[in-house]
């Protein structure tokens, strides 16, 4: 069971680290834990490609199921048998939440250079909810525990992921509304909201109890 703990350490920092690339975000520009944030800091550091780096994930989530199979074959108390679901859950949730934010990466990157400023200021926007929410996620007291608190925490967590992508097409809706948008920048922020928000609540879902 540790050697799959670890490799879902692995993976969460990749996957936090790719959302963090998205948007020029550094991982000492989060609120961490000191471990979390080391180990957060020697993955970000290794400076690999995007579909490197997602690869890399795809790599671990198959090693991890492959020793998941190997756990299979022995008697697994059902704690133990219910802690190894949760943990291949969580794999694939990651490698999902991950592709997800692949695939908007040059729509990030749109926002990121656009001239209007309402768009430079949803872009902003979204920047600060990414650093805040996984600031969270990497927390020790959500991504070790298997309780009843860290089960709350993560359905507080997707409330304010619904809650920001709610927000963010009500302002969307009030700059076209006010014709102060292009409509090719309408189309970026629709795809980075919705896929920013379905990013989240994947790798959210992979913490909850089956």
């Amino acid at each position: 069971m540790a050697a799959a703990a670890a490799l879902l350490e692995e993976m969460r920092a990749d996957t936090v680290a790719l959302a963090l690339y998205q948007f020029h975000l550094r991982p000492e520009q989060l609120s961490l834990p000191a471990q979390s944030a080391a180990r957060l800091v020697e993955r970000y550091d290794q400076r690999m490609r995007v579909p490197d780096r997602y690869a890399a994930l795809k790599a671990r989530e198959a090693e991890l199921l492959r020793f998941s199979l190997d756990l299979q074959e022995q008697a697994l108390t059902p704690e133990q048998a219910e802690l190894l679901q949760r943990q291949t859950r969580e794999a694939r949730a990651l490698v999902y939440s991950s592709k997800t934010q692949m695939d908007i990466r040059e729509n990030i990157a749109s926002l990121r250079h656009a001239q209007e400023a309402e768009f430079a200021g949803l872009y902003k926007f979204h920047r600060k909810f990414v650093k805040r929410i996984y600031s969270s996620v990497l927390d020790r007291g959500l991504v070790s525990a298997q309780d009843s608190v860290a089960d709350e925490r993560t359905a507080s967590l997707l409330r304010a992921n619904d809650e920001h992508y709610r927000e963010v097409n009500e302002l969307l809706r009030a700059l076209v509304a006010g014709q102060a948008v292009s409509a090719p920048g309408i189309s970026s922020i629709l795809n980075v909201n919705r896929d920013i928000h379905h990013s989240i609540k994947d790798l959210l879902h992979g913490r909850e109890p089956g």
